[in-house]
């Protein structure tokens, strides 16, 4: 018997997204049709089973009922697989990317995320955007931000500019936070990034000043530049990172007690206070004789007190000046921060202080500071007795 809805349909009109549907009577009772794939850009085939009925008259006008119904859906632009995605699945990647982005400034504008939060996030996201881009994926929909896509990008980070593993995990957290906002903002259904995992990091090599450098560098700054000393020195002996300090203001610095407090705002990871050395302190009491409570410590003024803040580069930049171009070590200003925990705990100073004033959250952070031991007999065991 000749199937009636074979003919229930115009095929000769050009379907583009979709192939109509129509009953298909075998062993099983089908209606099929196909739509179009937004990821693969391929006609997928559905398939849906007629209800048994045992009536077939009934059961096959039951049937033209659902292929009318299906029919009637995909000419007003009905996709099954978008239905399954969420609702903003079909915006293009780049546009979610700028809106990121913009969620991201709005929240440093508000005070929600720090300066150097919010200009990490925006590189990393800017990069992909970039990568995307360069790749030809301008139109692609959100659709496609999928684990194929992340894995490729990936090891463009890692195997083709290669970067080291704490690169590729910044960018893999970077991607994850990118993930949860648009699951946040109906963009997303689902963590793509789940299955990646993060790689091991190689034992990170410190740069450490050599102990006479260090005395070169102080001698030096205290005949020349006697502010850019106090910011070396409070990195070296206090062990607060550039950054951390062009965050201080004068209010920060506890004379009486010789403390230098740290909030959680100021600081890059853990808050508290820090101990400042006697002979530090009253250099430090010295600079801020005439300053403002509300003064940044070492303001954008070359180093002095002042309204205006600097920045870390700042110190960094006042550092290759006055310190590598003049031949005094060739090593980066963060080394003073490395050497000065080394030679602290070098010195006998407890690792338990050490670990409270450089504020790291376990002992085993700061025991990693530690020298490696040379392969000679340790003179303190071979006189010990117990």
């Amino acid at each position: 018997m000749k199937n009636p809805e074979k003919n229930s349909v115009d095929f000769s009109k050009p379907f583009i997204d979709y192939i109509p549907a129509e009953l298909r009577e075998n062993k099983d009772w089908l209606i099929v049709y196909s739509i179009l794939d937004p990821v693969s850009k391929k006609l997928v085939r559905k398939r849906k089973r007629v209800p048994p009925l045992s009536n077939k008259v009934e059961r096959r006008k039951m049937a033209r009922k659902m292929v009318s119904s299906i029919n009637s859906r995909l000419d007003r632009g009905w996709n099954e697989i978008i239905e399954e995605e969420a609702p903003k699945s079909l915006c293009l990647i780049i546009d979610a990317t700028k809106s990121y982005i913009n969620s991201l400034d709005r929240d440093y504008q508000n005070g929600a995320i720090r300066k150097d939060t919010y200009r990490t996030y925006t590189s990393f996201i800017t990069n992909f955007e970039n990568w995307i881009k360069k790749t030809g994926r301008e139109k692609e929909f959100i659709l496609h931000f999928n684990a194929s896509l992340i894995s490729e990008f990936l090891d463009h980070i890692y195997i083709e500019r290669k970067n080291k593993a704490r690169t590729y995990n910044n960018y893999l957290h970077a991607l994850r936070l990118f993930n949860k906002w648009l699951i946040q903002k109906s963009y997303k259904n689902i963590d793509v990034t789940a299955i990646f995992q993060t790689k091991r990091n190689s034992e990170k090599e410190r740069e450490l000043i050599e102990a006479n450098e260090v005395k070169n560098v102080f001698e030096y700054l205290d005949k020349n530049y006697c502010e850019l000393s106090l910011v070396c020195k409070l990195i070296y002996y206090c062990f607060i990172r550039p950054t951390e300090l062009s965050r201080l203001k004068v209010k920060d610095v506890l004379i009486k007690d010789r403390l230098i407090h740290l909030s959680k705002q100021n600081s890059k990871k853990t808050g508290g206070y820090v101990t400042v050395q006697t002979e530090l302190m009253q250099q430090l009491a010295f600079h801020i004789r005439n300053a403002n409570l509300e003064d940044y410590l070492f303001s954008n003024n070359e180093c002095k007190t002042g309204k205006n803040q600097a920045s870390g580069k700042f110190y960094y930049d006042r550092w290759m000046k006055h310190i590598v171009k003049n031949g005094i070590t060739n090593n980066p200003l963060y080394s003073l921060k490395d050497s000065g925990i080394t030679f602290a705990l070098d010195h006998g100073v407890s690792p338990v202080s050490v670990m409270n004033q450089a504020r790291h959250y376990d002992l085993s952070v700061t025991t990693a500071y530690l020298r490696k031991p040379q392969q000679k007999a340790d003179q303190n065991l071979l006189s010990a007795n117990w």
